[in-house]
C-alpha cells in the first residue's frame, strides 16, 4: 500500500473548497480521505484522517448501541481494530450496478422526518455488496489519527464504490472530504448533511443524483 499521508492535507483544501480556510478548526468537524485504485491488486487503498477524539466517541456510540461494556481507542487490542474495521465496513462498500440503483431508489423516497445525524442505508443485505475491509494500520499525529485500510471487492462486477457520511452520529455538522485517484485521473468530492453519500467507479465517474429529502 503506497499511500502518502502528508499529501492528504493538500487534498483536503482541494475537496473542501470554501470550507478550507476554517475546516480544520472548531466548530466545523472535518475528515479527509484519499482513495486510490490499485489496478494490480484490484483493491481500493484508503487513507482516512479524522480526529482521534471523534473516533473514540463513535466507538463508544457503537458500544452503547450494541450493549458492549466499553470501547477504548487502543489499537494494541484486537477488539479496537475489529470495532474500527466494522465501522468502516458500514460506510465504505462496493456494489453492483443493481445494488447502486437500489440505494438510489430507497434513499430517494421522502422520509417523514430528517435529522442532522441521519445516515443513508447502505447495509450489505440491501445493496448486493460483496466486499470487505482489510485493515492495514494506523498512525497518530497530534490530535489526528490516520486509518489505513483497503476496500476489497470480491467480485469484478462490484465496481461501484459507495461512501456514506461517517461520524455524523457524534457530529451532526460533520463534513467528509474525499479525494479519489486512479492513475492520472483525480476526483474531489464532499459528503455533508445535504449530500450524505457519494458513489464512483474505477473510471472515476461520479453520480450524486440522490440527496437527503428535505
Amino acid at each position: 500500500m503506497h499511500l502518502q499521508p502528508y499529501l492528504i492535507v493538500a487534498s483536503l483544501y482541494l475537496a473542501l473548497g470554501p470550507f478550507s480556510a476554517c475546516g480544520l478548526a472548531h466548530p466545523f468537524h472535518t475528515s479527509v480521505a484519499e482513495i486510490e485504485w490499485n489496478a494490480q491488486t484490484r483493491r481500493w487503498e484508503i487513507g482516512l484522517r479524522i480526529y482521534a477524539n471523534d473516533l473514540q466517541k463513535a466507538l463508544r456510540h457503537i458500544a452503547h448501541d450494541e450493549k458492549i461494556d466499553h470501547a477504548q481507542l487502543n489499537f494494541e487490542e484486537s477488539e479496537t481494530v475489529e470495532f474500527v474495521r466494522n465501522y468502516l465496513a458500514r460506510h465504505f462498500v462496493a456494489v453492483t450496478a443493481d445494488g447502486l440503483e437500489q440505494i438510489k431508489k430507497e434513499n430517494s423516497e421522502p422520509k417523514e422526518s430528517a435529522s442532522a445525524n441521519q445516515t443513508v442505508d447502505t447495509s450489505t443485505d440491501k445493496t448486493n455488496s460483496v466486499s470487505h475491509i482489510k485493515w492495514v494500520g494506523h498512525k497518530t499525529k497530534g490530535s489526528w489519527i490516520w486509518l489505513f485500510f483497503e476496500l476489497v471487492p470480491e467480485d469484478p462486477e462490484h465496481r461501484f464504490v459507495v461512501v456514506r457520511r461517517f461520524l455524523s452520529e457524534v457530529n451532526p455538522d460533520q463534513i467528509n472530504a474525499i479525494s479519489v485517484r486512479n492513475g492520472k485521473q483525480r476526483l474531489a468530492l464532499q459528503i455533508n448533511l445535504q449530500q450524505p453519500w457519494i458513489t464512483f467507479d474505477t473510471t472515476l465517474t461520479e453520480d450524486n443524483s440522490v440527496t437527503t429529502p428535505k
